[in-house]
């Protein structure tokens, strides 16, 4: 059967029992930007993630409307764990079902948060979520000390190896990888496509 025949509309199941129009709406993009410093990579139920990167825009919008400076990420961040943590406690709420890694620049410097649905947050150096973390973590930690000192250029050339991994059969490419980069003088930006292409035939891809 072609599978197009059961992916016209989100109440058509196929013969595997699955609704594509749902999975296809499930592999939207998982990189946002909240502010010009501050952006976020996502693992979970996508829909919960734009519900909060709402969130995290309107708190940089009125702290700027407020202060006239950017906020600062960890205040932020510690909020948004706050948001989450809220949702374990109310009966008639469900918990946000997704994780979050927030990268932000700002007056203290760089930062990489991780929130996750009981509320917890955590800074790293370099850090992973999602269905390729465990072999991502690996190659970060095997090359930590290189990445602390590499520059932009390196930087994404080593976020491309960590996702592709050594226990993983398909190769990145510009079709399946997108990589955000911020830092300073540099606004939170998306590289993908033809944009990876440069990054990508350094690695033989």
């Amino acid at each position: 059967m072609n599978r197009n025949q059961y992916d016209t509309d989100v109440s058509t199941w196929s013969p595997q029992g699955k609704l594509h129009q749902v999975e296809y709406a499930m592999e939207s993009k998982k990189l946002f930007k909240v502010d010009d410093h501050i952006g976020i990579g996502v693992a979970g139920l996508t829909a919960d993630a734009r519900s909060l990167a709402t969130y995290m825009r309107t708190e940089c919008l009125n702290h700027r409307f407020q202060f006239n400076s950017p906020i600062i990420t960890g205040r932020l961040v510690s909020d948004l764990a706050d948001k989450h943590q809220a949702r374990t406690q109310a009966s008639w709420k469900r918990p946000y079902g997704v994780g979050l890694l927030v990268g932000g620049f700002d007056r203290d410097g760089p930062h990489l948060y991780q929130t996750c649905p009981s509320g917890n947050l955590y800074e790293y150096k370099a850090m992973a979520i999602g269905s390729r973390a465990q072999s991502a973590k690996t190659y970060m930690e095997k090359h930590l000390a290189s990445i602390e000192s590499a520059d932009l250029e390196t930087l994404v050339i080593h976020a491309l190896k960590a996702l592709e991994g050594p226990a993983n059969d398909k190769d990145v490419s510009m079709e399946n990888a997108s990589v955000s980069v911020l830092g300073k003088g540099q606004p939170f930006q998306i590289l993908e496509g033809d944009d990876l292409k440069p990054f990508l035939d350094q690695m033989g891809r």
